[in-house]
């Protein structure tokens, strides 16, 4: 697919900022209260606060629809991209 333009089917839907495992912000962009942020190279910024995006969440493949973003205040080496289907639930 050379010199071919590629646009993302998916995109973010959902923002979870953890910290600690527990939710400091959690909504959806259609959500009408949804807090004010801003998007830089890093991530995301809520009243002031830098958060990093850890990883990108996938209900299914099969499912026609978004990504969630989960973000944490500690920048990782890496963003996983997983999908519901790639966990292994007996080991949570």
């Amino acid at each position: 697919m050379d010199g071919a333009e590629v646009w993302q089917k998916n995109k973010i839907s959902g923002i979870i900022c953890q910290d600690g495992g527990t939710d400091v912000y959690r909504f959806s962009f259609s959500n009408p209260k949804a807090p004010k942020f801003e998007v830089n190279e890093e991530g995301v910024i809520i009243n002031g606060e830098q958060w990093y995006l850890k990883v990108l969440f996938s209900k299914d493949a099969q499912r026609i629809g978004n990504f969630d973003a989960y973000y944490s205040r500690q920048k990782p080496d890496v963003v996983r991209v997983i999908e519901m289907g790639d966990i292994n639930w007996d080991k949570i």
